[in-house]
């Protein structure tokens, strides 16, 4: 009885950990000198290789084609001769080779002094038969060592129908020379090859070192940078190469984390001065009417309630910003009337005295966050009322398609140098400094946030009374 083998299940099957493998390999990569010479010399050496056994090889075929186009045509010389002759000769003139002339039956009836005493240096060619061309690696001798140079030989036989009968002349040149001339190359070759390929080893690490010696440069700087030495630069190299724009790169980095981290000082700086005020307030308050028993602790308790809620407001308004830095700013998207917002704060304007104008406000539907569409409306609203002489001007309508909404007032007005000033945190102008007349100064902060996250725009324009407030949101479908 065999048992079956359980299935193989998701759960049951592991599967390696290929991601775990990969950083181990990562952190014993070579560094990228080591790892840049390697690859250098490993290219550059298969380069060579291949190159130096290509050119032997090609030298090796022109050669052997030159020595058998040679060896052919003095055969066919021989073939010539014994065409035009009515009679053999005795002896035949060699240049650097062995011939012999064979009769049918394998004969040797002439050759050269040096072959004419040797046996046969091939089988003579049949009748009609192609003349042919080997390699041998030695050839018949009647002494104990091969005739002349030692092998190999190449051996070319030529047909010959000649008036004294038919023959075979085979004729045997020495390919010594040719082997040791490729010999003496591929020795050559096998010396410089490692040679120049140590050379470029030598050459790839150095140019290597002075490359990457910008990048240790760069290295070293941002390793001795603290949080208070962020006004530091790393240094840039000379040229437009790879390792100065990542330099710049880097420098821009470094202007925009001092920029960040300067607003953050500045930032925590005035909020805990906007903390303190209330709470000194509070505080004093408490105090008084500790020291004087006779103090009226409902108007105490009024005054401590309004500080509490400055200081809500304040908590508020800094959560909002913190999330919209983070990108964490929640909203439930939707289509969203904006105009009943716009009356809904006119009315509430209208109620804490100055007079509201709203004949300009047409229907203009958005898509956004009812809650913090209204909270644009209302910081624009607060921010008109606090500095109108006797009136604020609402005006709504589509242009294009956007949905344009202008907060105006009739005060004194925003200069042309502080009109992208009041949209930063904390930025009141010189008149609106007091707690009376305003507020922490996170009102149009909060308003450009919220208008950036919906898609849109914000801008203080010129007006020749006042302030004019301009918001611009994209136009909704539905």
């Amino acid at each position: 009885m065999t048992l079956a083998r359980p299935p193989v299940t998701a759960r049951s099957r592991r599967l390696p950990d290929t991601s775990s493998s990969w950083r181990k390999l990562q952190r014993r990569a070579a560094p990228v000198r080591v790892r840049l010479t390697a690859a250098a010399v490993a290219v550059v050496a298969a380069a060579l290789v291949v190159g130096a056994a290509g050119m032997l090889l090609l030298l090796q075929r022109s050669l052997m084609g030159s020595l058998t186009q040679s060896t052919r045509l003095q055969a066919a010389a021989v073939g010539s001769l014994l065409e035009n002759s009515t009679t053999l000769p005795r002896h035949l003139r060699g240049r650097a080779s062995l011939v012999q002339v064979l009769d049918t039956g394998g004969k040797v009836r002439t050759a050269t002094p040096d072959a004419l005493d040797q046996p046969p240096m091939a089988r003579p060619l049949a009748s009609g038969s192609q003349n042919s061309v080997e390699v041998l690696s030695s050839i018949p001798s009647n002494g104990p060592q091969p005739l002349g140079e030692e092998g190999p030989w190449l051996v070319v036989r030529h047909f010959v129908a000649a008036p004294t009968g038919v023959f075979t002349v085979a004729v045997a040149t020495s390919l010594d020379t040719l082997n040791e001339v490729l010999a003496h190359l591929a020795l050559i070759l096998g010396l410089g090859v490692p040679l120049l390929v140590a050379f470029v080893g030598v050459g790839a690490w150095v140019l290597a070192g002075r490359a990457l010696q910008p990048v240790e440069a760069i290295r070293v700087e941002v390793a001795e940078l603290s949080q208070g030495q962020l006004h530091r630069r790393v240094p840039v190299p000379p040229g437009a190469d790879e390792v100065a724009r990542l330099a710049t790169t880097m420098n821009t980095m470094l202007e925009r984390l001092e920029v960040s981290a300067s607003r953050q000082r500045g930032f925590l700086a005035d909020a805990s001065h906007e903390l303190r005020t209330p709470l000194t307030v509070v505080q004093a308050e408490l105090e008084v009417a500790l020291a004087h028993p006779g103090q009226d602790w409902n108007c105490v308790a009024g005054q401590v309630l309004e500080e509490t809620r400055r200081m809500a407001r304040i908590v508020e308004d800094l959560l909002i910003l913190a999330r919209a830095d983070d990108g964490q700013l929640v909203a439930r998207m939707g289509p969203v009337d904006l105009d009943e917002l716009v009356l809904d704060e006119a009315r509430s304007v209208r109620a804490r005295g100055p007079a509201v104008d709203v004949g300009r406000v047409s229907a203009g539907r958005v898509v956004g966050d009812a809650d913090h569409l209204r909270r644009v409306v209302r910081n624009l609203c607060d921010n008109a009322a606090r500095h109108a002489s006797a009136k604020v001007t609402l005006e709504l309508g589509g242009v294009g398609d956007q949905v344009q909404l202008v907060v105006a007032d009739d005060g004194p007005g925003i200069p042309e140098q502080h009109r992208e000033k009041v949209f930063e945190r904390f930025a009141r102008l010189d008149e609106s400094r007091s707690r009376s007349g305003g507020g922490a100064g996170l009102g149009l902060a909060i308003v450009r946030e919220i208008v950036t996250f919906h898609g849109g725009c914000v801008a203080v324009e010129p007006s020749d009374v006042g302030a004019r407030v301009v918001v611009r949101l994209p136009r909704s479908d539905a």
